[in-house]
């Protein structure tokens, strides 16, 4: 039959190569001489199963009574546990810049089986109109007595049980002036009313017990649209002027009681009216401008009261195109303390019901 024997040199160098226990390298080299082809054989040329860093599989083959598909609705999948971990709500908004809680102040959670506690993170602040997020972390941790409880990441407010696991329970509950959509992007599940406002305008940075008004000393204020001053804010000394001599210079000018008052340091207008025809402006003064010396760099010049406002609910999705209503149709809601009222909002085509 036909054959081939081997070259009896060829014997020796086979027996040399499998001399011993035999090994890849060995079968490889063989295989190679055999072929008359020369191979890089050593241990550190080659892609050994035992050298590499992950126990990687190229390839899968399915076997063929394989039920995943037709159990599960996919072939593949895989899945990880993880370790117990805390309640934890991040917020969805950026703070870096800080946070305007002169109106919606109010933050009222519950952490575990205790009370809610309602946390005003405006009071003893210097500045509602832009509390930094490190303030709003501390008064939190400081209001519930533990630390941690609220951090900081990236910019995002993260308020988190001190416990882990199934039992860890936290809750940001509704309240009035409630700030947990402001801070956390939450939306409240109650709406209210707001009270008409005034206008008001907050400065920027706390004045020193002595200012030097020598060389800018003008404060120009129209308020309510129909009361225009140029002030003089300096005192009797313009070198030595206290805030409480600015504010009366203020309030003398305009003949409005407490419209200009020192607030944790800083300078505050009030205007004497509410809803929207309370206005302040801030005008240019013909020279010696003191306006960014007693208010700071305000990037605003004209403010707003507010009218009285009813509860409102504003949807945050787009329905323009219709939306799927065929498993979940329902509305419950109650107005004004009234009966619950439930609406089914599908339609004869649930699917697209618009």
């Amino acid at each position: 039959r036909n054959s081939r024997r081997i070259p009896r040199t060829s014997q020796a160098l086979y027996s040399h190569f499998l001399d011993g226990t035999v090994t890849v390298q060995g079968i490889l080299r063989v295989t190679a001489e055999a072929l008359g082809i020369r191979i890089a054989d050593s241990y550190e040329q080659m892609d050994c199963w035992w050298n590499r860093k992950t126990n990687e599989l190229v390839t899968i083959e399915l076997r063929l009574d394989d039920a995943a598909q037709k159990v599960f609705g996919f072939k593949t999948a895989s899945a990880n546990g993880s370790a117990a971990q805390p309640a934890l709500v991040k917020s969805r908004v950026n703070l870096s810049r800080g946070v305007d809680l002169r109106w919606e102040n109010i933050l009222r959670l519950r952490i575990g089986n205790g009370n809610s506690i309602e946390i005003n993170l405006a009071n003893g602040v210097e500045n509602p109109a832009a509390v930094p997020l490190n303030i709003i972390i501390n008064k939190i941790n400081q209001q519930l007595g533990a630390t941690g409880i609220a951090q900081e990441k990236d910019g995002y407010l993260i308020i988190a049980s001190a416990t882990n696991g199934d039992s860890s329970r936290l809750e940001i509950l509704d309240t009035s002036n409630d700030t947990a959509n402001i801070l956390l992007g939450l939306p409240p599940r109650t709406y209210r009313g707001s009270d008409a406002r005034n206008a008001r305008v907050i400065g920027l940075i706390e004045l020193s017990n002595i200012l030097n008004l020598s060389n800018q000393r003008y404060l120009r204020v129209e308020v309510d649209r129909n009361r225009l001053a140029e002030i003089d804010c300096a005192g009797a000394n313009p070198s030595q002027t206290t805030p409480q001599e600015v504010c009366n210079a203020i309030n003398q000018a305009l003949a409005i009681n407490n419209f200009a008052t020192i607030s944790s340091g800083r300078l505050v207008l009030n205007s004497p009216t509410t809803g929207f025809n309370s206005s302040i402006a801030l005008q240019t003064p013909a020279s010696q401008d003191a306006t960014a010396l007693l208010l700071g760099e305000l990037t605003n010049k004209f403010y707003l009261g507010q009218d009285p406002q009813a509860a409102k609910i504003q949807g945050q999705r787009d329905l323009s195109e219709g939306v799927d209503l065929s498993e979940n149709s329902t509305l419950q809601f109650r107005v004004d303390g009234n009966t619950r009222v439930t609406v089914n909002c599908a339609g004869e085509s649930p699917v697209t019901r618009d």
